[in-house]
């Protein structure tokens, strides 16, 4: 698996369930994804439930397509508090200070190439 992808699966793993995930990815064409979005707050994106099936859905899709390559950005909230943001094809990303972490992913992801801790939210 690449290293992109199993970093935005482990993320969607870790976020509290009934989080929304804002996706700016204008180029994609799959069906598949675009059954999964809603409208957004943001116009400049669509959003994705993280409830228990849509984080399995999501993560399942991931999997198959490789889409993750043509997010442009993503920013996942709970109660429309940000908690996550990533960048680039999910190159790079920083997680809130307020989310608890299990160790597992702060001994892979945080201070990596891959991850920091934001220091404003």
């Amino acid at each position: 698996m690449r290293e992109e992808l199993e970093f935005l699966i482990d993320t969607i793993e870790i976020v509290p369930n009934n989080s929304i995930c804002h996706v700016q990815a204008p180029n994609i064409k799959n069906t598949d994804f675009h059954e999964l979005c809603e409208k957004s707050k943001y116009n400049w994106a669509q959003q994705i439930v993280l409830n228990s099936e849509n984080k399995e859905k999501f993560k399942n899709l991931l999997l198959r397509s490789e889409i993750e390559g043509q997010f442009h950005n993503i920013i996942i909230e709970e109660e429309e508090v940000k908690i996550f943001e990533g960048f680039d094809g999910m190159e790079i990303g920083e997680v809130s200070k307020t989310l608890n972490l299990p160790n597992w992913y702060l001994d892979k992801y945080i201070k990596t190439k891959y991850c920091n801790i934001a220091k404003n939210w």
